[in-house]
């Protein structure tokens, strides 16, 4: 046996260690706290200017002038606040709007639901993030029940988390049934199928809820070809296999010829992509670069190569970038035009919005004026906004400057400045605008 003596200088890695997770503990309360007193600050109803401090003398929508999506509630306590309140704490927090209202959402019901979970947290039993899960599966309770379950849970807090969350989850079953029922009910409404944005190696995440017997039976499927699939490549691992196998069930046929044992060569689906490439990188050249597969990221050659060469391909007429832009003095957007939006930039770009979605609004950057110059319709005065996004910029005293074909300066009602762009979002600096040319901007 050897007896290792504590030296100092480990002892005071474990103590930084202890500190900066204490630092990490605090900053997370004061955030939440900070996510709870923004939410009360834009409760709508106390008569004052609604989504914004009282310290900034900006008109903003009242009371009186409220129309029901004017507000949005937030966590099981309801509370109403101005629908575009979470929009300027998301800016500082650097996180999407939908983030900061779940932020606030969690910290009202704790606040008000849940004391003694909201103690644990502030005494640093549990984390941050702990007491938002338990916040979450005590959304469907009652007051009543949610306070039953934040009383029981007062034993539990120095469990494991995963023990903890356990109990907790078990508790809130036991208080209401009526309620689980209702969470079953309410669960059965958010099954999806939902593929990761990400491609890595040629690979991409898929994650589902599924109704449980489905996936009983799924998974009873997927077994079966995996079971075949290891027949035939037994030095293959047995997560390939099963990967493999629910890529099979794309084509349902061949599925069923390997289950079957007669494999066939079932006619594949058609497939549209949507592939941005440079002549270079078709030739082949070393420094041509990748291309952009809508939905799937970026791919070599040789990818590209792997993913056509396994499927019929329809060619489409090309769209050059290079080629002089188009522009319209109607408002509305000619496909051409739109079509070039979509190419180069195909991404939301209110400050730190995740969406690539091709379903969002084409917004006019500088608003269209009917009495303004022609070609105000054009590609680097239109930005895609999913309609949350496309309210706030409209109705919520937000602006936004086109620096150029590519940067929008975006500047709160707080006066936060950032930066939107094919790089992601960041807070804005000067060099930002020293080339800006503000002759383009309509």
């Amino acid at each position: 046996m050897v007896l290792v003596l504590p030296h100092t200088r480990t002892r005071d890695t474990l103590a930084s260690a202890q500190r900066a997770r204490a630092a990490v503990q605090s900053a997370e309360i004061a955030l939440i706290t900070a996510a709870y007193e923004w939410a009360w600050l834009h409760e709508a109803g106390k008569g004052r200017v609604i989504g914004l401090s009282q310290e900034v003398p900006q008109p903003g929508i009242h009371e009186d002038e409220f129309h029901p999506s004017d507000v949005t509630h937030l966590g099981a306590t309801r509370l109403k606040v101005w629908e575009f309140a979470a929009a300027e704490l998301a800016l500082a927090l650097c996180t999407s709007d939908f983030q900061a209202r779940r932020m606030m959402g969690d910290a009202v019901d704790l606040w008000h639901r849940l004391p003694i979970t909201r103690a644990a947290m502030a005494a640093g039993q549990i984390p941050v993030w702990v007491a938002r899960r338990i916040a979450t599966l005590t959304h469907r309770l009652t007051d009543a029940q949610a306070a039953e379950v934040d009383q029981e849970l007062t034993a539990a807090f120095d469990l494991p988390i995963s023990r903890l969350l356990t109990v907790a989850a078990a508790r809130v079953t036991a208080v209401a049934e009526a309620a689980a029922d209702a969470e079953a009910d309410h669960m059965a409404t958010q099954r999806f199928v939902r593929f990761a944005r990400n491609v890595e190696g040629g690979t991409r995440g898929l994650a589902a809820r599924l109704d449980a017997a489905d996936a009983l039976r799924l998974a009873d499927t997927l077994e079966a070809l995996t079971d075949r699939l290891a027949d035939a490549e037994p030095e293959r691992s047995r997560d390939q296999l099963a990967a493999a196998a629910l890529g099979l069930l794309s084509n349902p046929a061949l599925a069923a010829g390997v289950l079957a044992g007669e494999p066939t060569k079932a006619p594949r689906p058609q497939t549209t992509l949507y592939v941005h490439v440079t002549p270079e990188t078709l030739s082949g050249d070393p420094d041509g670069g990748v291309a952009r597969v809508e939905q799937l990221g970026a791919w070599t050659r040789q990818m590209l190569v792997h993913l056509l060469g396994h499927e019929h391909i329809t060619v489409k007429p090309v769209i050059d970038l290079r080629q002089a832009e188009r522009a319209a003095d109607c408002y509305e957007t000619p496909a051409a035009i739109a079509e070039r939006v979509h190419l180069i930039r195909p991404a939301d770009y209110f400050p730190y919005a995740p969406s690539v979605t091709r379903r969002a609004d084409l917004d006019h950057v500088v608003p269209f004026d009917p009495g303004g110059p022609p070609g105000q319709t054009r590609a680097d005065n239109l930005g895609l906004l999913i309609r949350r996004h496309h309210r706030i910029k409209t109705h919520a005293g937000w602006s936004v400057t086109p620096l150029d074909g590519q940067r929008f300066s975006w500047t709160s009602p707080h006066g936060q400045v950032v930066i939107t762009g094919p790089h992601g979002t960041r807070k804005a600096t000067w060099d930002d605008y020293r080339f800006v040319d503000y002759t383009r901007i309509a």
